[in-house]
């Protein structure tokens, strides 16, 4: 496990690690959830949702539509 440490800057900012965020395939606008629990923090990836029908998506897309609805959109 890698630890780091980080400062909060002046607006409540932290940078995540370039290897932190590779792993989890976190890019520019990815979305985080953040939990607290006692006196933990927890990031985690947002789950992304079809825009279409809501499905849960679970690999990286970036116009956040399942590839079901994509589907049926190419057979109209």
């Amino acid at each position: 496990m890698k630890v780091f440490t980080r400062k909060i800057d002046k607006l409540g900012r932290i940078v995540l690690p370039i290897d932190f965020r590779k792993s989890m395939g976190l890019e520019i606008n990815s979305e985080i959830c953040m939990e607290i629990d006692d006196d933990e923090i927890r990031l985690k990836c947002a789950e992304s949702s079809c825009r279409i029908c809501g499905a849960v998506i679970k690999e990286k897309c970036t116009l956040q539509i399942c590839a079901e609805c994509i589907r049926k959109i190419k057979n109209i």
